[in-house]
């Protein structure tokens, strides 16, 4: 699996099915995913999934009440 954060490739393709994504900017994303062989060639890729990053601002004694965002697709290679 390769995954992808808007066009741009994250980390090695994997054999696993999930991936937790770090230090996402705010805003707006698209992610896919894509079956490659081990020479890189895709096989078979997922629709594009746009997302929203809202990020809480920070407390006024200084600590962040954190973020999270999660995506989930049962068919995510239609």
């Amino acid at each position: 699996m390769q995954f992808k954060l808007d066009g741009k490739k994250v980390g090695e393709p994997q054999t696993g099915l999930s991936y937790t994504f770090q230090n996402i900017e705010r805003g707006s994303h698209i992610l896919t995913v894509s079956v490659v062989n081990k020479k890189g060639k895709v096989i078979k890729a997922s629709k594009s999934v746009l997302f929203h990053m809202h990020r809480n601002s920070v407390a006024q004694n200084g600590q962040s009440t954190g973020s999270l965002v999660t995506a989930s697709n049962k068919n995510s290679l239609d």
